[in-house]
């Protein structure tokens, strides 16, 4: 992992309490901005698919599904 990272979890209990693709899109994209780190987003396998990596892929690293507790 690089240096500076900040931490992101996708997931929630339900699925109607966490952000869509396009919110998270969002996210990392004022993050980065604000931030000059990296963002490592994590969750469950299912949700691998919401992490918007398209963004900056040089400083997005997904991880949703390759961690446990």
């Amino acid at each position: 992992l690089p240096e500076k990272v900040m931490v992101v979890h996708v997931g929630a209990s339900q699925r109607n309490k966490t952000c869509n693709r396009e919110q998270w899109a969002q996210l990392a994209q004022q993050l980065l901005q604000s931030y000059s780190g990296s963002l490592v987003f994590i969750g469950a396998p299912e949700e691998r698919e919401d992490v918007p990596t398209q963004i900056n892929p040089e400083r997005i690293i997904n991880l949703a599904g390759q961690t446990e507790l």
